[in-house]
């Protein structure tokens, strides 16, 4: 049984295949444990990168509504009594 790379199941993923290619993917993966292991594991990827994308655009959101604030480290914002000798 010929099994498909990963490109090709993501451009069927992606729907930039023929209607005969999709048909015939979709038949494939459906008797195919390899292939349709890889399709699950593309389409698992695919959700945690939207996931991602969510959670990035949440936290710009939420950073571009925050004032401007400067940051200035702990060690420099105190005064230290150094002694010369």
């Amino acid at each position: 049984m010929r099994h498909y790379t990963h490109e090709q199941i993501d451009a069927y993923l992606d729907g930039n295949t023929s209607s005969l290619w999709q048909w015939w993917m979709t038949r494939h993966i459906a008797r195919c444990p390899q292939c349709r292991k890889l399709r699950d594991t593309l389409l698992a990827d695919r959700a945690l990168l939207d996931e991602l994308r969510h959670s990035t655009a949440a936290h710009d959101a939420i950073a571009r509504e925050m004032p401007a604030t400067i940051v200035v480290a702990p060690s420099l914002s105190q005064r230290k009594n150094f002694s010369h000798r």
